[in-house]
């Protein structure tokens, strides 16, 4: 085991930023915000800008933009595309510049700006991802987006997957981890199922979602490391 150190916060009000100075953050939003940013870059996009306002997208203009914007499960006002990770692997969105606002993810990348290293966690690329944790340790945390400052069970459901998958590696640190790997390990064949349970999966179906929640639940149909890079996330090599 090396000396580094897992720890687990399932909601950014509960994430005292100055915390994450000096070490990885993993930044969770598995319905849907990192599930997209891993699918927009897996299927041919050169990077992905998150942003916390919507207004502040406008300020990207030009063809090699693609500006997106969701609030409350639906795409916002005036913008064609929304938070859905199936909507952005067309083969003639290659190389294009993913702007995104959404009403959670974006917020919790935002809180993890002092961090060393900021990734982004889902099932969609668990095992690439998780495999680059164990092999690059340092002390890292797990920063779920949650819906409106509260935990979301998604989410948690994730982080307890990476706390299961990375125990004999990282030193666990505070019982919101263990609490997370509990609620793993009861639902852990059954994932979809488990995300049917949820508050947000239900505000999705009623949306006419269902199959972007399908999407996020499946593992390594996204097999990439969103890497933070100055202003935006990029593939990690």
């Amino acid at each position: 085991m090396s000396s580094a150190e897992l720890t687990s916060f399932l909601s950014p009000a509960h994430f005292p930023r100055e915390t994450s100075v000096g070490k990885r953050v993993i930044v969770i939003d598995i319905l849907r915000a990192s599930s997209t940013i891993c699918s927009a870059l897996y299927h041919g996009m050169q990077s992905v800008i998150t942003l916390e306002k919507i207004e502040d997208t406008k300020s990207f203009a030009g063809g090699e933009y693609i500006r997106a914007a969701e609030r409350q499960g639906k795409t916002a006002k005036g913008f064609e595309y929304g938070n859905s990770p199936l909507s952005y692997q067309d083969k003639n969105m290659n190389n294009k510049i993913l702007v995104l606002s959404t009403t959670n993810g974006t917020r919790a990348v935002l809180a993890a700006q002092q961090a060393s290293e900021i990734l982004c966690g889902a099932f969609v690329n668990f095992n690439l991802l998780s495999q680059y944790i164990i092999r690059q340790p340092m002390d890292s945390i797990l920063l779920c987006a949650g819906w409106r400052n509260q935990p979301s069970f998604e989410d948690t459901l994730f982080a307890g997957a990476l706390v299961q998958k990375l125990k004999s590696i990282y030193t666990i640190k505070n019982d919101a981890s263990l609490m997370a790997e509990t609620i793993f390990n009861k639902y852990s064949n059954h994932l979809l199922d488990a995300f049917k349970m949820s508050d947000h999966y239900r505000r999705l179906s009623g949306l006419g979602n269902e199959a972007d929640a399908r999407y996020c639940a499946t593992i390594d149909v996204a097999p990439v490391i969103p890497f933070w890079q100055k202003d935006r996330f990029t593939k990690l090599n």
